[in-house]
């Protein structure tokens, strides 16, 4: 018996995180004030804004309202997550087959293992994520004629 294919499929749930960003945003500051912007990219507490007619400026998070910088950092977040930080791996391990013939029933006894290594590459911790996968396994039939025989 073999192993015709092997597909394991993940997702990472981020919650309420998802979501693109294309447009822009009104930002309010501590005095109330109120500017249209694009966050175009975070660095620690510089935060990078794209102004309608005027391209991109450099501000720092404090000067935002208290909600707007929540937002900022999950946009960091967001935008640290979908930026391919993490190196996915996935490994199968087979033990020896046992094969066996009684009375005309021919069968293969052995035990899979599958594994999935997961590594942050970027500088920051991640927390709050969900993996979910899926496992399919398809077997050939023993001593069928067709392929599309197995299940």
């Amino acid at each position: 018996m073999e192993i015709g294919f092997l597909m394991v499929v993940f997702t990472f749930f981020i919650g309420s995180l998802f979501g693109s960003e294309d447009s822009y945003r009104t930002f309010k500051d501590q005095q109330g004030r109120s500017i249209q912007a694009k966050i175009t990219n975070v660095s620690g507490q510089d935060v990078y804004v794209e102004l309608p007619g005027m391209g991109n400026v450099k501000t720092d998070i404090s000067i935002y309202s208290a909600a707007d910088q929540q937002y900022i950092k999950d946009w960091a977040y967001r935008a640290l997550l979908l930026s391919g930080i993490f190196d996915v791996r996935f490994t199968d391990e087979v033990s020896d087959k046992q094969k066996s013939s009684s009375k005309g029933v021919m069968y293969e006894k052995y035990t899979n293992a599958y594994g999935i290594v997961i590594n942050n590459e970027s500088y920051e911790d991640v927390e709050g994520i969900t993996l979910e996968y899926l496992v399919l396994k398809f077997e050939d039939e023993i001593a069928s004629d067709k392929r599309s025989a197995g299940k």
